[in-house]
């Protein structure tokens, strides 16, 4: 089964720690649906999906120390962005017995999140950095 979320170059925002954990983001989603499989066990699934939960706490703590290290802007708005996605696959992880369900819930999520944020939005904070270490540098 090929990857369901591919790594961009242009997904980078230029930090090299962020930059390894979205990748790592990446391949823990991957991992999720090559092992969606009716005939996986329930609770390996379950645990995997809950590794990738936490090791989203780990990369938004991450992601928002260096928003604050960087003087980003608009931290306040990416940080709720950060509560609705925790929020969503709080409820993902909590409520989940039904693995059809699983299924399309974790890939409406995961590409809403994966792709669609880290993106559009993750991408705006590598883009400010770019510009303020251009405009410092000059």
């Amino acid at each position: 089964m090929s990857p369901q979320f591919h790594w961009l170059p242009e997904y980078a925002i230029g930090n090299p720690e962020i930059d390894a954990q979205h990748r790592m983001l990446f391949d823990l989603a991957n991992r999720i649906f090559r092992i969606m499989d009716p005939r996986q066990d329930f609770k390996e699934l379950k645990a995997t999906l809950q590794s990738l939960f936490e090791y989203m706490h780990v990369h938004f703590d991450a992601e928002e120390e260096l928003m604050r290290e960087w003087g980003y802007p608009d931290i306040d708005y990416h940080r709720n962005l950060h509560e609705l996605i925790r929020r969503d696959m709080n409820s993902l992880v909590e409520g989940v017995y039904d693995l059809h369900r699983l299924k399309g819930e974790l890939n409406v999520l995961m590409t809403q999140w994966v792709l669609v944020h880290i993106r559009d939005e993750d991408s705006k904070l590598g883009s400010f950095h770019r510009s303020h270490t251009q405009t410092k540098g000059m």
